[in-house]
């Protein structure tokens, strides 16, 4: 029992430095989570959706570009699968393009035919790459050899150049 009470005795002497030191450390917890939230890309990603979904602003160059990093891993990894994938990044990412830049329809194709060459100077590459695309997506079985997908690649390279997403 004289163990107990001088452990009581010890806390209530103390109480006010227990009180300090546990303010102290919940101070450091809080500024460590707000330093790891600012520091995080987490909020600024979920902030760029939802503008970009609210129509708040174009399509983001730091998700694109980011996107298009992924392409470019994926071509050099080189498999099919890796291939093929890129492509459809790429497609998705022009899609949006045009969804953000005022064309209308329920398909991207639908999008594609209100385009123009005066809107963009590849869009007979940029058409053969989304039928591409497009096959890929419907036949699981099909196949693409590199070169055809760097080719199709690089015409929507020419386009995100042109509308200064990538460098």
């Amino acid at each position: 029992m004289s163990y107990f009470k001088a452990f009581f005795d010890f806390i209530s002497d103390n109480i006010f430095w227990f009180h300090l030191g546990s303010l102290f450390f919940s101070g450091l917890f809080i500024a460590g989570t707000i330093y790891s939230i600012i520091k995080s890309p987490y909020i600024t990603i979920k902030i760029e959706g939802w503008m970009d979904t609210l129509g708040m602003k174009t399509l983001s160059r730091r998700r694109a570009r980011i996107a298009w990093k992924q392409i470019l891993l994926r071509v050099q990894k080189g498999t099919p699968f890796n291939l093929k994938n890129a492509i459809l990044e790429a497609d998705r990412i022009f899609d949006e393009i045009l969804k953000l830049s005022g064309f209308y329809g329920e398909t991207m194709d639908s999008r594609l035919k209100q385009a123009t060459v005066e809107q963009i100077s590849n869009l007979e590459e940029i058409k053969e790459a989304h039928r591409m695309a497009v096959r890929i997506a419907n036949d699981p079985d099909f196949t693409i050899d590199r070169k055809t997908a760097v080719e199709n690649l690089k015409a929507y390279e020419k386009l995100f150049v042109e509308f200064g997403i990538v460098d």
